[in-house]
C-alpha cells in the first residue's frame, strides 16, 4: 500500500477593502494562489495578522493566512463598529460579502463614513469550492482617529431647495446661496430656525457670496455680474457691477473674494480668467490673470477662489484637477499648481478656503472613486504628503453628502452646504496630523 501525503499549504492573501465608497459601494480585491487539492473538509479557520488603513484613499488592507489543503475559492469579511463575537447585522453593522479570491473581481461593501474617532473590528472567514466555511476569526480592532467631528445638521428639503455658495461674516452670522428659489439666507449658527432670514430678489443666481469691511454683501452670479447690497436695505442698495467693454465682459462668475482693502477677486468659469477690480472704478481698474490651458498661467474652468494671510491669490483650478496660488504682484512667476499624488489628488475642485491655522481646505461636489470617493481634503501647502486628509463620502448620513457646494469657518467650527442634500451640516476641525489609525490589536 502506498502512502498518502498530504502536504500543508499556506497561502497568504491581502485584501483591499474600500471604507468609503461613491453612492454606498465600495470594493473589495483579493489574490489566491490555485491549489490542486481537493477535499470535503470545511477549511481551517484563517489568521487574521494585519490590518492597516490609509486615511486618504480610505482603503483597509488586511493580510490573511490559512493552512487549508483544499482550494480556498471566497473569504467572506464582516465590519461592524461593535466589538462582539456574533456580528448581528444593524445600522452599525456592515458586511462584505463573496469576496471571492480574483484578481479581476469586485464586490460591494458599505461602510461607515470616516468622521469621528471610530473602533472598527473586522472578521474574516474562508469558504472553499464545495461550500464549505470556517469558523469566523476574532475580531480585530482598528481604531482611527479623525481630523473631524460631527457637530450637526440644518436645513432639510423643506427649508432648501439647491444651496451653493456659503460663507461666515463678521458676526459670526452663516450665508448660504439658493438659486433655485433666487435666495440668499442668513442665519445665527446659536439658533438656526428662529434666525433664519431670506433675502430674495429675481435677479439672484448667486454662485459664491464674500463681505468687505463695511459688511456689505457681495455674490458672485451665474449670469455673469457681480452683485453688492446692505442687508439693512436689499432693494435700495442692490448694484451690479457690468461693462459693455468687451474685453471686460464676465460670463459666468464662480467665485468671489474682497480683500480688506476692497479690492474684488471673482473667478470666471467660462472665460478661464481671474478678475480683479476697485468697486470705485471698475472699468478703469479692471485686471484680468491667465487664459484658458493647463500651463503655467492658464486655467480651465476656475471656480472657487481665496486668499491667504500673506495675500496670495488661491483657486480651485476645476478642469485642471488641480490648486493654483499665485501672488499679484508677479502671476507668472509665482504660479504654483498643487496637483497631488496617488491617492491624495485634488480632483475637479468646486470651492476652496483657509482655516485660522493657515491650512488649505478643498471642496469638491462631485465624488469620484477615481480621487478617492471623498468631498472635503485638507493639506499643508508646505507638506502636503504628510498633512493631506480627506473625508465625506457620497450619500445621506451625518458625514456624508450628495453635491456639496460651498463651505465655510467659524472658528473651528466647519460649514458645508449640501446642494441637492438640502442641509448643512457643521463639523468641529482638529489641528495636526489627525485622520490617522492606531495600529490594530486583537479585540478583547
Amino acid at each position: 500500500m502506498g502512502e498518502l501525503r498530504v502536504g500543508v499549504l499556506w497561502v497568504w492573501v491581502t485584501l483591499i477593502v474600500t471604507m468609503a465608497g461613491c453612492q454606498g459601494l465600495n470594493q473589495l480585491k483579493a489574490v489566491h494562489t490555485q491549489t490542486t487539492q481537493e477535499i470535503l473538509d470545511a477549511p481551517p479557520m484563517p489568521i487574521l495578522t494585519r490590518v492597516t488603513l490609509d486615511p486618504n484613499t480610505q482603503l483597509a488592507s488586511f493580510t490573511v493566512t490559512t493552512s487549508a489543503t483544499n482550494p480556498v475559492v471566497k473569504y467572506e469579511v464582516v465590519y461592524t463598529t461593535k466589538n462582539a463575537n456574533t456580528m448581528v447585522p444593524d445600522d452599525l453593522t456592515q458586511w462584505a460579502m463573496d469576496g471571492y479570491i480574483s484578481p479581476s473581481l469586485m464586490t460591494s461593501v458599505a461602510v461607515n463614513p470616516l468622521i469621528d474617532d471610530t473602533d472598527y473590528y473586522i472578521q474574516v472567514r474562508a469558504w472553499d469550492k464545495y461550500g464549505n466555511a470556517s469558523n469566523f476569526t476574532k475580531p480585530v480592532k482598528l481604531t482611527y482617529k479623525s481630523f473631524v467631528s460631527y457637530q450637526g445638521q440644518f436645513g432639510d428639503e423643506d427649508t432648501f431647495t439647491n444651496l451653493t455658495g456659503l460663507a461666515v461674516d463678521g458676526t459670526g452670522k452663516v450665508w448660504v446661496g439658493d438659486n433655485n428659489t433666487n435666495t440668499i439666507y442668513r442665519y445665527d449658527p446659536a439658533d438656526p430656525t428662529a434666525s433664519l432670514t431670506s433675502f430674495i430678489d429675481d435677479t439672484f443666481d448667486p454662485n459664491a457670496i464674500a463681505f468687505d469691511s463695511e459688511g456689505l454683501v457681495w455674490v458672485a452670479n451665474g449670469d455673469g455680474k457681480i452683485l453688492r447690497f446692505n442687508p439693512a436695505n436689499l432693494v435700495g442698495t442692490l448694484t451690479a457691477f457690468e461693462d459693455d467693454v468687451p474685453t471686460h465682459s464676465l460670463s459666468a462668475v464662480y467665485g468671489i473674494l474682497v480683500e480688506p482693502s476692497g479690492l474684488v477677486w471673482v473667478s470666471d468659469i467660462n472665460g478661464s480668467k481671474i478678475i480683479r477690480f476697485n468697486p470705485s472704478d471698475f472699468s478703469g481698474t479692471f485686471t484680468s490673470f491667465g487664459s484658458e490651458g493647463t500651463g503655467t498661467g492658464e486655467f480651465k474652468y476656475p471656480r472657487g477662489i481665496a486668499r491667504d494671510s500673506t495675500g496670495k491669490i488661491w483657486v480651485a483650478d476645476n478642469s485642471n484637477n488641480r490648486i493654483v496660488r499665485f501672488d499679484p504682484a508677479d502671476f507668472s512667476g509665482s504660479f504654483t499648481s498643487f496637483s497631488g499624488s496617488t491617492g491624495k489628488s485634488f480632483g475637479n475642485p468646486t470651492a476652496i478656503a483657509m482655516d485660522s491655522t493657515g491650512l488649505v481646505w478643498v471642496l469638491r461636489d462631485f465624488a469620484s472613486s477615481y480621487y478617492g470617493n471623498a468631498h472635503v481634503w485638507r493639506f499643508d501647502p508646505n507638506n502636503i504628503s504628510e498633512s493631506y486628509r480627506a473625508f465625506g463620502t457620497y450619500g445621506s448620513a451625518k458625514g456624508q453628502f450628495t453635491e456639496p457646494k460651498g463651505f465655510g469657518f467659524l472658528g473651528t467650527s466647519l460649514f458645508v452646504a449640501d446642494h441637492t442634500g438640502h442641509r448643512i451640516q457643521t463639523f468641529s476641525t482638529v489641528s495636526g496630523a489627525g485622520g490617522s489609525v492606531i495600529e490594530s490589536v486583537a479585540a478583547e
